[in-house]
């Protein structure tokens, strides 16, 4: 199972084109739409982190309240790089977790800031579920 991050203010855009050598028309993606997917125990995880009130596997928040919770994180884990170091593979009956490697939870504040930071208006929503 995985929880998608997305900014419906900035969809994806697609342009149709024509192929004069098959004559045909095809679509290319031109940008927006950006999302971020991640598995159900990260995103959790991630969520917590941020300090988001009640995560849960769906929600919203706004996108300047997302920004500034990614800014905090940010300074956070500079300040503290141990609370971002790697977590070895665990196995538990059926259940495998895999491998994280360090500075994980980094990458995915600076991805989700970035998804924050498209936003058009200061009542933009981020969603996840």
């Amino acid at each position: 199972m995985s929880i998608t991050f997305w900014n419906p203010a900035n969809p994806a855009r697609y342009e149709e084109r024509y192929d004069p050598e098959y004559g045909d028309t095809y679509t290319v993606w031109v940008g927006g739409g950006l999302e971020l997917h991640l598995s159900n125990s990260n995103a959790l995880e991630l969520l917590q982190f941020l300090n988001v009130p009640k995560p849960t596997y769906g929600g919203e928040i706004l996108a300047r309240e997302l920004e500034v919770l990614c800014r905090r994180a940010l300074i956070r884990l500079s300040n503290l790089p141990n609370l971002d170091e790697e977590i070895p593979t665990s196995i538990d009956g059926n259940i495998i977790t895999p491998r994280r490697p360090a500075g994980y939870l980094q990458g995915r504040v600076e991805e989700l800031l970035k998804l924050a930071a498209l936003r058009i208006t200061h009542e933009d929503l981020i969603y996840w579920g």
